[in-house]
């Protein structure tokens, strides 16, 4: 009868020791799983880093073309006004030669018709 409590307690044993290894390889399955996972994350989260740093610096880059382009279209409307004013001013003196001329001119004539 202690044998067959011993066999029956052995056998009970073993079938413990057989479950636990299933679930010692089960949770080894899951822990390579999460791993894996976490390896996945890890590499999308470097990705996006990246990513990221190269907006950043597309941004950057943009950021300082637009400040030249600026500062072009302001040197070009400085440009603009100053060539308008020298414009300006050559119509005047033009306007004020005219005059000029044209007061000579009826002068001339007043003189003549006395």
């Amino acid at each position: 009868r202690a044998e067959r409590e011993w066999r029956a307690l052995c056998d009970k044993t073993q079938h413990h020791v057989s479950d636990l290894r299933r679930q010692c390889k089960a949770s080894n399955a899951g822990e390579a799983e999460a791993a894996a996972r976490a390896a996945d994350l890890h590499a999308r989260v470097g990705m996006l880093e990246r990513s990221l740093t190269r907006a950043q610096a597309e941004k950057e880059l943009a950021e300082v073309h637009l400040r030249m382009a600026e500062e072009a279209l302001t040197d070009e409307m400085a440009e603009s006004r100053e060539r308008e004013r020298r414009r300006l001013e050559e119509v005047q003196d033009t306007e004020e030669a005219w005059q000029d001329e044209k007061s000579v001119l009826q002068l001339e004539v007043e003189r003549l018709r006395q």
